[in-house]
């Protein structure tokens, strides 16, 4: 016992001094040789990797060790680093008591979860970049897209159609020009062939939901569709109860704020109580003991009892996430305000979530997968399916979504006999177009709907005289 005291002071003096001069020394060449800026990118490099867990439990015993100054510089920095994401409000839920009538502000919205919603960590950011809030999807989901003949077809009409609405408002032809000109776009084979696609092609009708008190009624799993879980929850806006907030944002007009959630109900034995009075792991009911799930988050008052999924809870986006956890395979990245797995952040773009550009639904607060174009956007993974079936361009930037050689090689071929059939007063004629692929401007002969850059090859492109 005693030696093993004497190896115990000796190390705790080994680290103190260790720390004293990392203070004495490191940190002045820190803030001499770096800005502001880098000194805020580096710390929230650190400490996006940082579980809540780690900081819940580091920052009251450092704080306690620093003078008054020291901590308001410390948390300063803190601030600054992560400026652009939730985590002034985590801080402010996590250091508060957890007495069952206290409750954060701002509620979260359900967790990135790779079973539910979209990765996390490959989810987060698989929604991993789900991180985001939704994740983004990783791997299969995220690869190159390369449409098929039936894609093909789909947007082939399209583009055609809009040539003939163009023609059709176009008021300095003629008549008899207009006619003849949509009669050349009308009469292609592509178009015949596509439409014998389309409607011998089966449309799929959406199955209706409604709210459940079983995950999985046939062997009696408690929950709803979304969740495995023992337990309900008592909305503080309308006083309902439901299984989790997707079921009652789905059934009422208003939008649940889970981190304002006070009450829930045991589905075992029908006892209302605070979250606060649930026993320790598992989660179970403090009446009947009946376990509620093998998760439990008090800021965001979710419940999961789904076996084999790990979910943690990003103080910085200040949503639980599927993955687990910060540093062992997911982080966060301050400058785009998402979560991702550690594998993508090195090579990730920073570019903000903003909303689903099809659906219009803020990606940050989605619980849906979401994937990243090649040009950098995001679209919900669900979202890119529909709109990838009549459409092959960014909403955003209009550059090509994936690998369009199949599509721009059936229009070579349609051009090569166009080509012949151009009137006289055409055949020669050249237009000023700009690749929305490339981004550079050229000249290309002369066609009703398509022109090629003559840089890319891409006809992904537009007229501009």
């Amino acid at each position: 016992a005693t030696r093993l005291q004497r190896l115990t002071a000796a190390t705790r003096a080994s680290l103190e001094q260790h720390v004293r001069a990392e203070e004495q020394e490191l940190w002045p060449l820190f803030a001499e040789y770096f800005t502001e800026a880098e000194q805020d990118h580096l710390v929230g490099v650190i400490i996006g990797r940082t579980g809540a867990e780690v900081l819940q439990a580091m920052l009251p015993w450092v704080t306690e060790s620093f003078t008054e100054g020291e901590q308001r510089a410390m948390m300063d920095s803190l601030r600054s680093a992560t400026r652009n994401t939730g985590f002034e409000r985590w801080l402010d839920a996590a250091l508060r008591p957890r007495d069952g009538s206290d409750t954060a502000g701002e509620s979260p919205k359900a967790p990135t979860t790779d079973a539910d919603s979209p990765k996390a960590a490959d989810g987060a950011a698989s929604n991993q970049h789900g991180g985001s809030k939704a994740q983004k999807e990783p791997g299969g989901d995220a690869g190159v897209f390369k449409p098929g003949w039936e894609d093909i077809f789909r947007m082939n009409q399209k583009t055609l159609e809009e040539a003939v609405r163009r023609i059709g408002s176009d008021e300095g032809l003629d008549a008899q020009r207009k006619a003849y000109l949509m009669q050349n776009i009308m009469a292609s084979r592509y178009i015949v062939a596509q439409q014998r696609r389309m409607q011998s092609t089966p449309v799929g009708h959406a199955a209706a939901g409604g709210r459940r008190c079983y995950h999985d009624a046939r062997q009696h799993i408690l929950g709803c569709p979304h969740y495995k879980r023992g337990c309900q929850v008592v909305a503080p806006c309308c006083g309902n109860v439901y299984p989790c907030k997707k079921c009652h944002d789905a059934e009422e007009d208003h939008v649940l704020e889970s981190q304002k959630v006070e009450m829930m109900v045991c589905m075992a034995c029908n006892l209302q109580q605070t979250p606060a009075g649930v026993r320790l792991l598992p989660w179970s009911c403090s009446g009947c003991g009946a376990a509620m799930a093998r998760y439990y988050c008090d800021i965001c008052h979710l419940w999961d009892d789904q076996p084999g999924r790990s979910i943690y809870h990003c103080p910085f986006c200040n949503l639980c996430r599927v993955g687990e956890g910060l540093g062992v395979d997911a982080c966060h990245c301050m400058d785009c305000n998402t979560c991702m797995h550690l594998s993508e952040f090195a090579t990730h773009k920073c570019r903000g979530l903003s909303s689903c550009p099809v659906c219009t639904e803020p990606l940050f607060e989605s619980s849906q997968p979401y994937r990243e174009l090649p040009c950098g956007h995001f679209m919900h993974s669900h979202c890119f399916a529909q709109y990838t079936r009549y459409n092959y361009t960014c909403p955003i930037c209009a550059k090509s979504m994936g690998d369009m050689s199949v599509y721009f090689g059936m229009l070579d071929s349609i051009l090569a006999k166009d080509v012949c059939d151009l009137p006289p007063a055409y055949a020669s004629r050249r237009q000023v177009i700009l690749c929305n692929d490339c981004g550079r401007q050229g000249e290309a002969p002369f066609h009703f709907v398509y022109h090629k850059c003559s840089s890319c090859n891409s006809y992904n492109t537009r007229v501009l005289q």
